[in-house]
């Protein structure tokens, strides 16, 4: 998959009528909330599974650059 991912409706919404059911400003409070709430005092990793696979990011070695840093 190409990151990054760009997902564009118009032409859904050109040739089938297609209407959103809601806006991104609107929708995108109530993931926030979500993803935190679903994540609170969890690993991400375990409630996001397919996420895990989608962001291969070496958390450790990130964490590892900015104690040298720090330091």
């Amino acid at each position: 998959m190409p990151k990054p991912l760009l997902v564009d409706m118009a032409k859904a919404e050109r040739e089938l009528s297609y209407t959103p059911a809601t806006t991104w400003a609107e929708a995108l409070p109530k993931q926030v909330d979500w993803l935190i709430e679903a994540t609170r005092d969890r690993d991400w990793r375990e409630v996001l599974t397919r996420g895990v696979q989608y962001l291969k990011f070496d958390y450790e070695a990130e964490d590892e650059v900015v104690r040298s840093l720090a330091a």
